[in-house]
């Protein structure tokens, strides 16, 4: 079995305005580019059940505007720059696609007291960098907090942690309802 993850998409001209961002910090500072998104799960499945599974959820699932209000950055190779998404219909979209998996309340995604630990984001750069390069990145992205940006499709791609970023590959495409 493979690692599958679905994505939400953003619709134009986000997409091609987010995708030139990554793809300049990419070019500047050595990283991989990779396609603008929002993970809404990660799994270990045959890559039939994982089609399915993304078409549902797209049938299940609007184009939705979220409001994206701050920048993070963390120690962590996928989340070394992104925008804070706005949680509450990400947790809805996420929500609906563990259902259709079958998956109960995953206990490593909840704190002990039952809180649910997905965080929606979506990342502007994927690397191991310094925290005063990621400030200065930061500072160089030319974006106007907050802003409201729309998604309009669904999106499965084959990714992974033994899959190089470069070599992850786009299996299917739905558009949200």
């Amino acid at each position: 079995m493979n690692e599958y993850s679905i994505w939400l998409i953003p619709a134009e001209p986000w997409l091609g305005i987010f995708r030139m961002i990554i793809s300049n910090i990419a070019k500047k500072y050595g990283t991989f580019s990779f396609e603008p998104h929002i993970t809404i799960i990660v799994k270990n499945d045959e890559e039939r059940n994982m089609i399915k599974v993304a078409k549902e959820l797209s049938k299940q699932t609007q184009k939705i505007k979220i409001k994206f209000a701050e920048f993070g950055q963390e120690d962590y190779y996928f989340r070394a720059i992104y925008l804070k998404a706005e949680k509450q219909m990400l947790f809805e979209i996420h929500t609906n696609a563990r259902k259709i998996i079958g998956m109960l309340a995953n206990t490593s995604e909840l704190t002990p007291s039952g809180v649910n630990t997905y965080m929606p984001h979506m990342s502007l750069l994927y690397g191991d960098l310094d925290e005063k390069t990621k400030k200065t990145i930061i500072k160089e992205i030319d974006a106007e907090l907050p802003m409201e940006v729309e998604f309009d499709k669904i999106e499965l791609w084959l990714t992974g942690a033994n899959l190089p970023v470069n070599e992850w590959k786009k299996v299917a495409e739905f558009s949200c309802q």
